[in-house]
């Protein structure tokens, strides 16, 4: 569900992709920064009460990481 309270008015069906991980990813102690999704494009559409909410998944996808910091203490420079 859009909440729209930080970003402003939500995305239409046709500009956002609804992402299905094959695995999840572990955020633990790090933030993700840049990187890339791969997956598998299906067009299938989502309808609540004969509106369409979502057209695009993105299914089986995988994150990979390409500038994930990790912020344990260890990692943080004195």
């Amino acid at each position: 569900q859009w909440d729209g309270c930080c970003i402003g008015v939500p995305p239409t069906p046709y500009d956002a992709v609804e992402v299905v991980l094959e695995r999840p990813i572990s955020l633990v102690r790090e933030q993700l920064n840049y990187g890339t999704i791969t997956g598998v494009l299906e067009v299938d559409p989502y309808l609540v009460n004969n509106w369409l909410v979502g057209l695009y998944v993105l299914k089986d996808a995988d994150v990979a990481s390409a500038g994930a910091r990790n912020w344990s203490p260890a990692a943080v420079p004195n």
